[in-house]
């Protein structure tokens, strides 16, 4: 009797695979007269099924029998396709692979794995389901958009896995695959920040925008803002309150880095970086308007472009190697100016190559914390200076008094949280 059960479930299964392929295939097909179906429900249950039976036959008797089973079934199938062809002139062959596969999840189920052939059943009938939502989404998609995915892929399935994962040069602070992930891991939240743009349009609300956008990059965002509100007063309350959220994005993009490059320098940080968010929402909350008309962002550009993403990596690398040299040279003090530099001109880089540092174990989680700091901050005086130039004063004052609040927020926070008052 157990041996019955145990040789009918994966048929069982088999079956059930096929009818629910052919639930979908014969419902997309349900207005066609019957002549004019290549196959429906009885048709992918019954090949369903074989497939099971042939899964049995080469348990017991090995794969020859049952494959040339498969390919009296591939046969069939394609002669079937054929002869539809000649009635309907439809050279789509959707159905025929999924006939095919049916046969080959039956199989599967029959040879001793019927849950990964019921699952690959319902997968299969889901992706079939979605044709016209996937259809759509190739019209909207752009050819950049598809090419930045496609890069993507490129820095992280082809090239990254393949990078040496050791030490090179000075200090051996060199790790290609390290440095190489790094630009992974920010690139991936560029396109993330991207996405989130092109999805919720640049006219879905400016607070929404900015802070997708400042997944991407804060300060483009605040630059924009700036340019914007230029000679519009009646705007500058909403663009500062939009840039500050752009800036909120900021400070958990440097948490999210920490996160994945260096833990321990997050746990060291997060009092003062969480203090520092929070002022920034603060701010931005009290100068929010209601009833001022919103501008509309900039769309970001591509994110992705391979030029950039390799200008990085050699910056993350001379960042690296500073780091170490001034460490070695003046301590923590030397690494300490390096972030104030660094931070004006790149958060990132210096967020990742301290955290490094500290996984590495070359400096203490708590030194690179101060380092990540004082680089956001010097990184949050730049971002308001830039305003000036552009904005005027309207929006700088304003900017300046918020930057105020947030630094000296973050600063009193670290000062209770590591002590450096007693310094």
């Amino acid at each position: 009797m157990e041996q019955t059960l145990a040789t009918a479930w994966p048929l069982a299964v088999a079956l059930l695979s096929g009818l629910i392929i052919g639930l979908e295939r014969g419902h997309e097909r349900r207005d066609l007269p019957d002549e004019q179906r290549f196959a429906g429900l009885r048709t992918f249950g019954i090949v369903g099924l074989l497939g099971g039976t042939l899964g049995l036959i080469a348990v017991e008797t090995g794969g020859a029998v049952a494959g040339l089973g498969m390919v009296a079934i591939a046969a069939a199938l394609i002669l079937g396709h054929r002869a539809q062809m000649a009635i309907d002139r439809d050279i789509g062959i959707t159905t025929l692979l999924a006939a095919m596969l049916t046969a080959a999840l039956g199989m599967l189920a029959g040879s001793g794995h019927p849950g990964l052939a019921g699952a690959g059943a319902v997968v299969t009938a889901l992706l079939l389901n979605l044709k016209p939502t996937l259809h759509g989404l190739l019209r909207k998609v752009r050819e950049e958009e598809l090419t930045a995915t496609l890069r993507l892929l490129l820095l992280s399935v082809v090239i990254l896995p393949f990078l040496p994962n050791r030490g090179y040069g000075p200090y051996q602070a060199l790790n290609p695959y390290a440095i190489w992930w790094m630009v992974v891991l920010l690139a991936g939240l560029s396109f993330l920040g991207y996405v989130a743009v092109r999805v919720l349009g640049t006219d879905r609300g400016l607070g929404v925008t900015a802070l997708a956008g400042g997944l991407a990059s804060s300060t483009a965002v605040t630059v924009t803002l700036a340019r914007k509100a230029a000679g519009r007063a009646e705007m500058v309350p909403l663009a500062v309150a939009a840039t500050l959220l752009a800036w909120l994005v900021m400070f958990v993009r440097v948490g999210v880095l920490m996160a994945a490059a260096g833990p321990e320098v997050l746990r060291a940080t997060i009092v003062p970086l969480a203090a520092a968010a929070v002022a920034t929402a603060a701010c931005a909350a009290l100068f929010w308007r209601r009833g001022v008309s919103q501008p509309q962002l900039d769309e970001p550009g591509n994110p992705l472009e391979l030029g950039p993403a390799v200008l990085f990596a050699l910056l993350l690398a001379a960042v690296l190697l500073a780091g170490r040299f001034l460490q070695d040279q003046f301590g923590h003090l030397g690494l300490y100016i390096l972030a104030l530099v660094s931070g004006m001109a790149d958060l990132d880089a210096i967020t990742l190559s301290a955290s490094r540092m500290s996984a590495e174990g070359t400096i203490d989680a708590a030194v690179a914390g101060r380092a990540v700091l004082l680089a956001a901050a010097s990184n949050t005086v730049v971002k308001t200076l830039y305003t000036v130039p552009v904005a005027g004063a309207p929006m700088a004052s304003r900017l300046g008094v918020a930057s105020a609040v947030i630094l000296a927020t973050g600063a009193v926070a670290a000062w209770i949280a590591a002590g450096w008052g007693g310094a």
